[in-house]
C-alpha cells in the first residue's frame, strides 16, 4: 500500500488470509478467510475495524461501510450521515446496494429497507417483490418481479424521493370537551421523512400540531362543531402525504344533583330550592309539571323560588338542564303546598236569654271556607 496516510496508505493489517479488499473515498476493510473485517484509513469513515466474524461481503458509500453476514444481518461503520448507522435489524437480506450517501439491502421476502441520506436514496421505499436494485450517485431503482420499476433518491440523479404517507394511528374521530386535554391525535409514516406538517383547516383554539411529528394535542377552549380535519406531510423536497380524521369540541355536559324535598305554606315564600351542578355551564332549565302558582325556576341556575299562592298535592318535579349545544342533565325533587288557615283572632260568646243557647261570633278568617263548632263539658 502507498499513498495518502489519511487515506489509507499505511496501517495495513499483518499477516496473510484475507480474501478482498473493499474501498470508500479514504478507507479501506478486508476481509479475512474466518470472516472477520479488518479496516484502516479515516476512521470517521470506516477505518475503523467492526467486531465480530462471519461476514462474507462489504459494500461501501462515499464513506461509509456496511458489511453483510451469512446468516443475512448487517453491521455499518463510518460517517453516520453516509450509511455509517440506522442499518436495519435482524437478518434474511440477501444482498446490499449503494449510492454515494446511502444503503438499500434486499430482503429474502422481496421487501427493501434504505438508510443513509435521504437525498441520496436512505428513505425505504414501499412494498415488496423487489428482484434487483441499481444505483447512481444519488438514486435507486428497483425492478419487480412482475417486471415494474420502483425509483427513490435525488430526483435529478433518477430517483424520486417517496413522499411521507402518513396514517391516522390514535385519537382520531374523537368529541372533545373544553376545558379538557384531547387524546392525543397522532400518525405514523410508512414512507419518507417528515420535514414539517401543516393541518386544515384551523385547528380548535387550544390545540396544535407538532410541525415534525404531525401529533395533534392540546386542551380546546371554545366550542367546535363537528369538522374534518387534513393533515399533511411535507418532507424537504416539498412532496407531500396526507390524512384525515374528524373532531367534535363540545362543553361539558351539566350534571344535577336532586334537591331536598320540601313542604310549603300558602302565602309564604318558600325555601329556595338548589340543585347543585357539577358539570358545564347551564343555558336553560325547565320544570315538568308546571309548578305551583307563585313559583318559578331560574334559567341558568335552576333555582326555585317564590310565594305558592296555589295548593298542590305532594308531587315529584324533573328539572332539566340543557347547555349550548343541547346535552342535558336532570334532578328531581318533591314539593308540597299546603294551605295553613289559623284560628279566629277573637270569639265572643252572648247569652240569648233562652235556656241553654248562646250566640257566638268571631273575626273571619281569610281563605277559610268553613268553621267548626265543638262542644266539651
Amino acid at each position: 500500500m502507498w499513498g495518502d496516510s489519511g487515506s489509507g496508505g499505511t496501517d495495513a493489517p499483518a499477516g496473510s488470509g484475507y480474501t478482498k479488499i473493499y474501498s470508500n473515498w479514504q478507507a479501506f476493510a478486508v476481509i479475512k478467510t474466518d470472516g472477520s473485517i479488518a479496516a484502516w484509513g479515516d476512521p470517521d469513515v470506516g477505518g475503523t475495524s467492526p467486531a465480530g466474524s462471519g461476514y462474507t461481503k462489504i459494500y461501501s458509500t462515499d464513506s461509509a461501510f456496511a458489511a453483510l453476514k451469512a446468516d443475512g444481518s448487517i453491521t455499518v461503520w463510518g460517517n453516520s450521515n453516509r450509511g455509517g448507522a440506522d442499518a436495519p435489524a435482524g437478518s434474511g437480506y440477501t444482498r446490499i446496494y449503494s449510492t454515494g450517501g446511502a444503503f438499500a439491502a434486499l430482503k429474502t421476502d422481496g421487501s427493501i429497507a434504505a438508510w443513509g441520506d435521504s437525498d441520496s436514496g436512505g428513505t425505504s421505499p414501499s412494498g415488496s417483490g423487489y428482484a434487483k436494485i441499481y444505483s447512481t450517485w444519488q438514486a435507486f431503482a428497483a425492478i419487480k418481479i412482475d417486471g415494474s420499476i420502483t425509483t427513490w433518491g435525488d430526483s435529478n440523479s433518477g430517483g424520486i424521493i417517496p413522499a411521507p404517507n402518513i396514517t391516522n394511528v390514535a385519537g382520531a374521530n374523537q368529541i372533545a370537551i373544553v376545558g379538557l386535554a384531547i387524546t392525543d391525535i397522532t400518525f405514523g409514516n410508512s414512507a419518507g421523512a417528515i420535514a414539517s406538517c401543516t393541518v386544515a383547516p384551523t385547528l380548535p383554539a387550544g390545540l396544535s400540531i407538532d410541525s415534525a411529528t404531525c401529533t395533534i394535542s392540546g386542551t380546546p377552549t371554545k366550542m367546535r362543531a363537528l369538522n374534518i380535519y387534513t393533515v399533511t406531510a411535507k418532507d424537504a423536497k416539498d412532496n407531500t402525504g396526507s390524512a384525515s380524521f374528524s373532531l367534535t369540541v363540545n362543553v361539558l355536559a351539566p350534571n344535577l344533583a336532586n334537591a331536598t324535598d320540601q313542604v310549603a305554606t300558602i302565602g309564604s315564600a318558600i325555601t329556595n330550592i338548589t340543585f347543585n351542578n357539577s358539570g358545564g355551564a347551564i343555558t336553560s332549565c325547565t320544570a315538568a309539571p308546571t309548578l305551583p302558582a307563585g313559583l318559578s325556576i331560574n334559567s341558568t341556575t335552576c333555582t326555585i323560588s317564590g310565594t305558592p299562592t296555589e295548593v298542590k298535592a305532594s308531587t315529584l318535579y324533573t328539572i332539566t338542564a340543557t347547555n349550548a349545544t343541547g346535552q342535558t342533565a336532570t334532578a328531581t325533587v318533591n314539593l308540597t303546598t299546603l294551605l295553613i288557615v289559623p284560628a279566629p283572632a277573637t270569639l265572643t260568646a252572648v247569652a240569648t236569654g233562652t235556656p241553654n243557647e248562646i250566640m257566638l261570633s268571631w273575626t273571619k278568617v281569610t281563605n277559610a271556607t268553613a268553621y267548626r263548632v265543638y262542644q266539651t263539658t
